[in-house]
This record gives structure tokens, sequence and C-alpha cells, in this order.
């Protein structure tokens, strides 16, 4: 854009050189003023009074103004013969979902304490929610059936004696037991 502007600008100044230049050939001269000669001693006339001669001059402005509009170019072939071959076709396998068994995990909750009384007891149900009974009585015994896809089981108790022990089992298998002593000793099992 700023190559059309200094076109522009030289285009405009080229064209003023050539019309002062005509005008200058065209120009009228008005002659001067009647003079009167004197004899100087050294034998050269002396003009006087001396008129400078008048000019009539006609200047014309012409405005032009550069217009850059812009044109889409078709696009620039290739530079090299190199082309790149055309991607390998994949193809992704669809995704299957396990089929939905209902079987889930049979899970057994336990506490004992010397106390006959536990203060609390907390639990995961068979689907994940966590569930409170208190104050409840010793030993305590639950057993669920957990369906949920990625199962959590978990089991917290507090007595009000000096020992109590959780435990946990996963379709007839141990996965923890805890014991916890002291005054209202508070016991977690996690499988």
């Amino acid at each position: 854009m700023v190559c059309l502007i200094v076109a522009a600008a030289l285009s405009i100044h080229e064209e003023m050189k050539r019309d002062r230049a005509a005008e200058a050939s065209t120009r009228s001269v008005a002659a001067p003023a009647a003079t009167t000669t004197v004899e100087t001693g050294n034998g050269r006339p002396l003009m006087s009074p001396y008129t400078p001669p008048t000019t009539t001059m006609t200047t014309t402005f012409v405005e032009t103004a550069a217009i850059y509009t812009p044109t889409s170019r078709p696009a620039a072939p290739p530079t090299s013969a190199y082309t790149r071959p055309p991607a390998p076709v994949t193809t992704i396998p669809p995704l299957v979902a396990k089929p939905v068994t209902k079987a889930g995990k049979s899970v057994t909750y336990e506490v004992i304490s010397d106390s006959p009384v536990l203060n609390s007891v907390t639990w995961f149900d068979g689907m994940n929610e966590l569930q409170q009974e208190y104050p409840t009585s010793a030993p305590w015994s639950l057993s669920v059936v957990n369906t949920a896809t990625y199962p959590m089981m978990g089991l917290g108790a507090q007595t009000e004696g000096q020992s109590v022990t959780c435990r946990i089992i996963v379709d007839g298998r141990v996965m923890d037991q805890q014991t916890a002593v002291g005054q209202y000793a508070v016991v977690n099992c996690n499988a």
C-alpha cells in the first residue's frame, strides 16, 4: 500500500513539472515601459527608469487519488516436487460396555467389643452409600451385596469400653481386621 501511495505522489509531481514547463513556454510577457536613453562618458547607454517585466501566469491544480483495491491472488504452486502421501485409514473399533451382572460382592461387616454398647457404627451399603447406626449393641453384624460398579467397603465403630475390633469379609474371605484399645476407642477397616 505504501508503494501505491509513493507511486501516486511521484506521478503527481511529474505531471506538475510538465504543466509548469508548458506554462513557461506560453507565458505572456508585457513589454517594458518606455525608457529614456542617457549617454554616459564611456559611450554606454544608461536606461532609466527601470521597470521590471510583468508576467501573467495561470496555475491549474489537478487532484488525483490512488485507490487501493485488494485483489485475490491465486494460490502459489508448490515449490518442490515432493507430495505428502495420504494418511493411512485407521478404523477404531466401537466401544462395547461390559455386560451387567448384578451378582455383586457379598460383604459381611462385624464389630465386637468388651462393652455391650457401641456408641456408633458406620459402613458403606450395597450401592456405596454411607450408613450409620448409633447407639447399638455389641457384637454387631450386617451382610450386604454390593452391586456398585466399583464397590467401596469400609467400616468404622466406637465403643463405650476399652477395646473394639472390626472385620470385613468379602465373598467368604477376611479382607481386613483391626483392633483399637483405650477409653472410647475408635476402629476403622477398609477392603
